[in-house]
């Protein structure tokens, strides 16, 4: 298969969008290596899948996610899927949500892809790095004004690391999906139908986009028939 013989770090891929982008590599033959920080959940999935390695980390943590993947040998792709949210209003945004989000949501990715690119130029490994932005990232969503900041940062992110890392051979580009339903947004989705329902009537496709489909887009964009794509951000979001 594509990745037979290729390595993966997923961060939060315990579950939701995470566990299927881990999946989808799976399928594909590549060896999987889950980034995780709930100890049960990964302790489940090792069950399931017995030949994926399991790294339990907070990636508040900086210099614990160092420790964490001190010895990892190298990877030949990087999956920066983690991420969090929390609604407040913009006139009740509190520092502490705001570092909260920021550090898991931009300050975890500089740091796992700084760990992770340095061990591929190490080793002359022509490597990838996707990371999960969002919709949110270039709409006007209400309630969520620190998240989609974030998720914003991440998309400019991309483009730097991709001009500095590029000429290492290791690639870097974004993922912007729309609302998905998982186990992070489920709950959120049903209680506000009328507000998803606006959402889908300015799609071309009305429905939320399936987490398979994303993961199929991270694997296509981490293989060979990507090569020139580097820098990029990617909508899925059913034609907004």
């Amino acid at each position: 298969m594509a990745f037979t013989g290729r390595r993966v770090l997923i961060t939060g891929g315990g579950r939701g969008l995470g566990y299927e982008i881990a999946k989808q590599f799976d399928i594909v033959g590549a060896t999987i290596i889950i980034l995780d920080k709930e100890v049960e959940l990964l302790n489940s999935i090792k069950s399931q899948h017995p030949k994926w390695t399991m790294i339990q980390c907070d990636l508040l943590d900086w210099e614990g996610t160092k420790s964490a993947l001190e010895h990892l040998e190298p990877c030949d792709h990087v999956v920066n899927n983690a991420g969090v949210n929390f609604r407040q209003d913009f006139l009740d945004i509190t520092p502490e949500k705001i570092d909260f989000i920021f550090g898991v949501n931009y300050k975890s990715i500089v740091n796992i892809s700084q760990i992770m690119s340095k061990k591929m130029i190490a080793s002359k490994i022509p490597g990838t790095i996707v990371h999960i932005s969002s919709y949110a990232s270039y709409v006007q969503l209400p309630s969520i004004s620190v998240y989609s900041a974030s998720k914003a940062a991440v998309v400019n992110l991309t483009k730097h690391m991709s001009a500095e890392l590029g000429p290492h051979k290791i690639r870097v580009n974004c993922v912007c999906p729309t609302y998905m339903i998982t186990d992070f947004t489920k709950d959120y989705i049903e209680k506000n139908p009328e507000r998803f329902e606006k959402i889908l009537d300015k799609q071309n496709f009305k429905e939320f986009v399936d987490p398979v489909d994303v993961g199929k887009l991270v694997v296509f964009l981490s293989g060979d028939g990507a090569k020139m794509i580097n820098g990029s951000k990617v909508k899925i979001d059913g034609g907004c």
